[in-house]
């Protein structure tokens, strides 16, 4: 299931990142913080008009070999 228009609109690795919209326009930024990829993605949604809320927002850490 699900729709089968999709396509990867951020992509990052040991950082973070924030998917950021409205009903009609959308921002994403990456970081090496969440508030920082957030306050990006937001002002990058905010220049296309009002209304932006975190759609999605996360942060992927090197993992430790042992």
């Amino acid at each position: 299931g699900g729709a089968n228009d999709c396509e990867v609109v951020i992509s990052f690795q040991n950082q973070c990142g924030s998917v950021v919209g409205s009903s009609d326009h959308s921002g994403f930024g990456t970081a090496g913080t969440l508030r920082r990829a957030r306050q990006i993605a937001r002002q990058a949604c905010e220049e296309m008009g009002p209304g932006c809320k975190v759609f999605w927002e996360g942060c992927s850490y090197p993992a430790l070999a042992e």
